[in-house]
């Protein structure tokens, strides 16, 4: 079931690039635009390869941005966190849209005493991503991308990740 709903989200990321294409101010096709400034960017991501918690990012006047994430928990002796990076590739970027190529990594740890009790803590994953600006106040922004993600215990599959970041201009 989970495959089925990852392939259906990565079907309709690669219709809906194609639809934006016609969308995108400023830019040909695969020329992305540049910012001409740095941007950071503060919120939250939820993702199994890049992190779950709160996240910094980091856009440079370039067509590269970075992002940060971490999230501890611990009620108890039960211990939970992560900490994530990713790096994001701008393919297109429009006045309320951007579509972008995506690499993460993260270590993701669940236990007591020491004792990490996942079964793969490390993941990798390289996919697409897509954020949108709200139409009213450009510097929130909603992200979601479709990574296919590698666990260290040799799982593979294709994961959703979400972001939901205020931009600081």
């Amino acid at each position: 079931m989970a495959m089925k709903t990852a392939s259906m989200l990565l079907l309709i990321f690669i219709l809906s690039s194609q639809m934006l294409r016609a969308q995108v101010i400023g830019s040909g096709p695969g020329q992305p635009v540049e910012l001409g400034r740095t941007v950071l960017g503060l919120g939250g991501a939820i993702g199994l390869a890049g992190g779950i918690g709160v996240s910094f990012r980091q856009h440079f006047p370039t067509v590269v941005s970075y992002q940060i994430v971490g999230g501890i928990i611990k009620p108890d002796t039960h211990l939970s966190y992560d900490v994530g990076f990713e790096l994001q590739a701008d393919i297109m970027k429009g006045t309320y849209n951007r579509f972008y190529l995506c690499g993460a990594t993260g270590y993701f740890f669940n236990g007591e005493g020491g004792e990490n009790e996942l079964a793969a803590p490390w993941r990798v994953g390289l996919g697409v991503g897509s954020e949108w600006a709200n139409f009213n106040t450009s510097q929130f922004h909603v992200s979601l991308e479709v990574l296919l993600t590698y666990f260290n215990d040799d799982t593979v599959i294709p994961i959703p990740q979400l972001g939901v970041h205020y931009y600081f201009f």
